[in-house]
């Protein structure tokens, strides 16, 4: 991933150094729609493919707006003050502001972040509910929905007219909160509480195709 911030930054300097070059595609500036897929690693909830769609609308020449949604789903190895064994299973929703510098007519590097919506769910794994019930006991545990913060930059390279690929990478600071229940199979005794600071912190890098309207 180093790699692909020293070639997003190699090009920004490129750029800067001949402004010349820079020209002005209509293509780049008007709605655009489209789907990939990549990489996800989670701070504590395992890492995996991660697969999902974006809108672009450009507002000018340097700057566009872009709504992302995306699925990521990861093993929960399990900690003492947090989520147990299970999976986790997450839904960005992230609404970006993206500064752009198009270096001639076919690609455009920018830098952009925003803000999220996180869609969460987790599910215990059926042998950490199988020990508790041996014991007597039913177990549960959930994961609210959260709120992010996220940066980051990629490229976008006009192949033929309206056909868009673009890399992006980007890190989030995200958390959300949950609950826990311990519950007597027989409804005499009941425990429970919350979850706090449960950190996501996703870091991605996608790989995707638009197409230009």
């Amino acid at each position: 991933m180093r790699k692909i911030f020293v070639v997003i930054a190699g090009i920004g300097l490129l750029a800067a150094a001949h402004p010349s070059a820079a020209q002005t595609s209509p293509d780049f500036h008007k709605f655009s729609i489209g789907a990939g897929g990549g990489y996800m690693s989670t701070s504590k909830y395992g890492s995996g493919l991660v697969f999902g769609g974006s809108l672009v609308a450009g507002i000018t020449k340097n700057f566009g707006i872009e709504l992302r949604g995306s699925y990521f789903q990861g093993d929960v190895a399990g900690e003492a003050s947090g989520l147990s064994k299970g999976k986790f299973t997450t839904i960005p929703i992230q609404l970006s502001l993206q500064f752009r510098y198009p270096v001639g007519d076919k690609l455009v590097p920018y830098l952009g972040g925003g803000a999220g919506y996180y869609l969460n769910d987790f599910a215990l794994d059926a042998s950490v509910v199988s020990k508790w019930s041996n014991v007597g006991f039913t177990i549960s545990e959930t994961m609210d929905p959260g709120i992010g913060f996220h940066f980051g930059g990629g490229l976008d390279f006009l192949v033929v007219p309206k056909i868009i690929v673009n890399i992006d990478v980007r890190y989030a600071l995200a958390k959300a909160k949950g609950t826990w229940k311990l519950a007597d199979e027989n409804g005499v005794a009941e425990a429970s509480g919350t979850l706090d600071n449960l950190e996501i912190h996703p870091l991605a890098a996608a790989l995707s195709i638009r197409y230009g309207f």
